[in-house]
């Protein structure tokens, strides 16, 4: 009812979340359900220099889950990998959890050398970011059609990041080749990591 006065429309974030509700309410006009563009992409003058965004990193290849700290980013299988796994390269973990259940979740963190348990500003938040060559977006529990903030992250200080190829993340990936794409039923989720440019290569610039 509220979708048919012809007063009302609705903006959603995505192109995702705007398709699903015109499939859910056919019968509005396309013209009512609109998609309101991202005001995520500041002024970076002051974040980073282009100097600083482009220095290739060296060591292993680094890998970093930022941000909130809750079940569903992956973590409980990325983790236990990567300790067992240290040819793969090396895992960051920085960010503070969502809240206590999420901390008895996910007790595998507390004693993992690379996570720094703690909220970061939004400086701090960079710095971590440009320390990486890789973000990972490996969500397994999340609705596909919202954004990421940490796509957004990652567009600003130039990392590229690693995704599951559905959803917004997926279109956003494919349409400005910010990264590499996983498909969700793939069996063997961990072997992205031997597939991945080396920094510095030609293939990774790009």
């Amino acid at each position: 009812k509220l979708l048919r006065d012809k007063k009302v429309i609705l903006y959603l974030r995505t192109q995702e979340l705007a398709e699903a509700w015109q499939n859910a309410f056919p019968e509005v006009l396309d013209d009512r359900i609109k998609v309101l563009p991202s005001l995520e992409i500041a002024d970076l003058s002051d974040k980073f220099t282009e100097e600083e965004s482009l220095e290739p990193i060296a060591r292993a290849v680094r890998f970093g889950v930022i941000g909130q700290i809750r079940q569903g980013k992956g973590l409980a299988w990325l983790v236990p990998f990567f300790q067992n796994h240290p040819e793969a390269g090396e895992l960051t973990v920085a960010g503070t959890f969502c809240d206590e259940q999420d901390r008895i979740a996910l007790p595998q963190l507390i004693t993992f050398p690379s996570f720094h348990d703690a909220f970061l500003s939004e400086k701090e938040m960079f710095e971590c970011a440009l320390s990486q060559n890789y973000l990972l977006l490996l969500y397994d529990d999340w609705d596909s059609r919202m954004e990421s903030a940490v796509l957004y992250l990652a567009a600003r200080v130039r990392r590229p990041v690693i995704a599951y190829d559905e959803g917004w993340c997926g279109r956003m990936i494919r349409q400005y080749h910010c990264g590499l794409l996983l498909s969700k039923t793939e069996a063997n989720p961990a072997a992205i990591f031997d597939e991945v440019p080396d920094p510095g290569s030609d293939r990774y610039i790009e």
